[in-house]
């Protein structure tokens, strides 16, 4: 597989230069951005969890855009440090606490929130409190204002966002 073979090659030159362990991939199995589409995800990751795995990288990134059959099968394959964002789709809402359970119990080392800590930079005290959580405005990202960056307010003022 071209794409497996790719990707490989990229980490084992960026390994060579700067050495595996400050090397790590981020990956979107099954993701249908930009009209891609996988047909062959669990082989396609499979292939390509088996060649990364020797090269001994820092750790591998996921977006949950499989299910657990398949994270079952990833995870089985990467003996290193396993990251995934729980995100349940690259356009969709953003994850909340559960889904960041879901995965820790399913045996992810790390969780990441991209789009819930843009929102909440007090995410982890919202989660500690069983705080409402603000959605993220994809609207304001990168729009050089200082909407969704400075005009945060935290958890005690929640009920002025949404």
């Amino acid at each position: 597989m071209k794409r497996v073979r790719f990707a490989v090659e990229v980490a084992e030159a960026c390994a060579d230069a700067i050495g595996a362990e400050r090397v790590a991939i981020r990956l979107s199995p099954g993701t249908d951005i930009w009209d891609v589409v996988e047909n062959d995800v669990p082989e396609l990751y499979s292939a390509l969890f088996a060649q990364l795995e020797r090269l001994g990288l820092a750790y591998v990134h996921t977006l949950a855009t499989h299910g657990d059959q398949l994270f079952d099968q990833l995870r089985h394959a990467w003996s290193g440090t396993f990251i995934v964002n729980p995100s349940p789709g690259v356009a969709g809402d953003q994850a909340d606490r559960a889904a960041g359970e879901h995965w820790l119990g399913r045996g992810a080392d790390l969780v990441a929130f991209g789009r819930a800590y843009l929102a909440n930079p007090d995410l982890v005290e919202r989660f500690r409190l069983g705080a409402p959580v603000r959605h993220a405005q994809p609207d304001t990202y990168y729009g050089g204002g200082d909407a969704g960056y400075i005009d945060y307010l935290g958890h005690r003022h929640v009920n002025h966002y949404d």
